[in-house]
């Protein structure tokens, strides 16, 4: 008998010659017969050499399966009748068994549902899609942050340093006792700036090109400087303007600045009721050091100007650029002298005045006060261009070598000064005076009855 598993043929000697198997109903094969125990064993497959995936138990039960799904399903081999006769057995050391590979396995492809449609995004005609990038706006803002702190704080360290600097320059400024006599504050504030003719602290071969002699030491300007929130004026006092001297004899208010600081400050204050908040004297190395350290002062000419004793010569006309020594060639002339730049060409200031060729002022004290007023404009306009920190340093330190101011001046008072001139435009004026013969034959000056018109600008706001 033989039994066929489905993948599994087995040949013996119940098989045709050409691979049929009897059926039961042929006459050949009436014998019937159950199949033993040991037949049904012997007809299992050789596990060992099987493969893995390949059906093993009868009925074609085992992994990898055909499903109903599949494409075709294997008929399962009949199965012989158990009232068949027994087939001979064969020894089972000589029973062969063919090992078939399993059908392979078709599976139904799976459907599944179509992803909803992604509405695509509406861009405007011409626009190209590129790949999103990483936005860099706060990589650049923190820099931007970063280099604003820096600029902050460079400066705040700038402005800290610069302080530092003007108060050490300030704490080692010359002051002077004024006794008491200065006015209290009120709603403006009046600064008595007085020029001293003193070759101290100046180079000594710049004294004779600027006319200096050895031992001079009188009051050579003589200015009123009124701030207020209405106007500022810059107000100039004749030095020959003849006084009672601090409540005493009268004499040239000159000789009130040789006497000293308070009986100055209380003869301008008695005499002319102009109160003094202030007091600053300035000799002529700090004039040249302050110029020096703005470089030039531009004075406008309206004709060529000489002066043989202050050394003034200059040729052209318009905005001239004078260097240290001209300017306080040009502050100091009492005999400047206007000509024809054609007519004196090769000539010498001397020359020009024996020759006629010119013509000098004739108050020399008027012209000189109006020049000065002319030139301490000037001043306060390039302070007021200036933007140069260093250049304002300079500034101050060249007014640190020939500046003294009254005892009551703190440095917040001098900042409050500074602020106040590199922003001023004030008015220049003149006290109008007449002329005096003092006793002695003395030529001298003396207020009138216009006197108050200017001085009542110093009195109040």
């Amino acid at each position: 008998m033989r039994v066929v598993t489905p993948g599994w043929r087995a040949i013996g000697p119940n098989t045709c010659s050409n691979g049929a198997v009897p059926q039961p109903d042929d006459p050949s094969n009436d014998e019937t017969q159950e199949p033993s125990m040991w037949d049904r064993l012997g007809a299992l497959p050789d596990m060992d050499s099987a493969p893995l995936d390949a059906p093993w138990l009868p009925g074609g039960v085992g992994p990898e399966q055909p499903t109903s799904a599949d494409s075709t399903k294997a008929e399962p081999s009949p199965m012989p009748s158990p009232a068949g006769p027994a087939a001979p057995q064969e020894p089972r050391d000589q029973r062969r068994f063919t090992v078939s590979a399993p059908p392979p396995v078709s599976r139904a492809p799976q459907h599944r549902p179509p992803a909803p449609a992604q509405p695509l995004p509406q861009t405007e005609p011409g626009h190209q899609e590129t790949a999103p990038e990483r936005s860099s706006r706060p990589r650049r803002a923190r820099t931007a942050l970063r280099l604003f702190a820096t600029f902050v704080a460079v400066v705040l360290l700038g402005i800290l340093g610069g302080t530092l600097y003007g108060w050490y320059l300030w704490s080692s400024v010359d002051k002077v006792d004024t006794e008491n006599s200065l006015a209290s504050a009120d709603t403006f504030t009046n600064y008595l700036i007085v020029g001293v003719d003193s070759r101290e602290g100046v180079d000594p071969a710049l004294g004779p090109q600027v006319g200096l002699r050895a031992g001079n030491n009188l009051s050579d300007t003589m200015l009123v400087l009124h701030v207020s929130d209405a106007d500022d004026v810059l107000v100039s006092l004749p030095r020959d303007l003849w006084l009672p001297i601090d409540g005493g004899a009268a004499a040239k208010l000159n000789s009130a600045a040789a006497l000293g600081a308070p009986s100055l400050i209380r003869t301008v204050d008695r005499e002319l009721g102009v109160p003094v908040h202030h007091y600053l004297e300035v000799d002529i190395a700090g004039f040249l050091d302050v110029i020096e350290a703005m470089g030039t002062i531009t004075i406008t000419f309206d004709a060529p100007a000489c002066d043989p004793k202050s050394k003034l010569d200059i040729r052209q006309t318009g905005e001239v650029e004078l260097s240290a020594a001209e300017a306080l060639a040009y502050v100091r002339a009492r005999t400047y002298t206007t000509f024809d730049a054609a007519a004196a060409e090769g000539l010498t200031c001397e020359q020009i005045r024996a020759a006629g060729l010119g013509s000098t002022q004739g108050n020399a004290d008027f012209g000189r006060t109006e020049r000065q007023r002319i030139f301490l404009n000037a001043t306060f306009a390039k302070l007021s261009a200036t933007r140069n920190p260093f250049t304002l340093l300079r500034v101050g330190s060249g007014l640190r070598a020939g500046l003294r101011v009254d005892d009551s001046m703190g440095f917040f008072d001098a900042l409050a000064l500074f602020r106040d001139l590199r922003g001023m435009n004030a008015e220049p004026l003149g006290v109008p005076v007449s002329d005096f013969n003092a006793p002695g034959g003395a030529s001298a000056l003396v207020l009138n009855s216009e006197s108050d018109n200017v001085l009542d600008l110093l009195r109040t706001d």
